[in-house]
């Protein structure tokens, strides 16, 4: 009678384990769903880049204004020419000399295309 009873216990014990071990399950599939829904919230869509170089180019872009007086903008070598395809312009130029004292050596061409997001995105708003 006493090794039923405790043969009892134990199970009643194993039960508690499982349904514990089922709840955390649904908990953790229930967090993950909260977690991708906030996600959508609060980041932006695609591929942003790094966040405080696009804010430091989008500052820039103030500067190179009031500097200039000109729309920051940037352009690409033409056809049958030695720069073909390569991004250029007097405000890539800006930004790469400006960068150099921060120890941001970014390419001709990364430069355009944080340029490009950053002027779509103003665009937008």
């Amino acid at each position: 009678m006493i090794e039923a009873t405790t043969r009892l216990g134990q199970l009643a014990t194993l039960i508690d384990a499982v349904e514990a071990a089922k709840e955390l399950e649904d908990r953790a599939l229930k967090a993950i769903n909260d977690v991708i829904a906030i996600g959508k919230l609060t980041v932006p869509k695609g591929h942003q880049g790094d966040a405080p170089v696009n804010n430091w180019i989008a500052a820039m872009m103030e500067i190179y204004r009031r500097i200039t007086g000109q729309e920051p903008a940037t352009s690409v070598g033409h056809v049958d020419q030695p720069d073909e395809g390569i991004a250029s312009g007097p405000f890539i130029r800006f930004l790469q000399a400006a960068g150099q004292a921060l120890g941001l050596n970014y390419s001709e061409d990364a430069l355009r295309s944080r340029v490009r997001t950053i002027l779509k995105a103003h665009h937008k708003n």
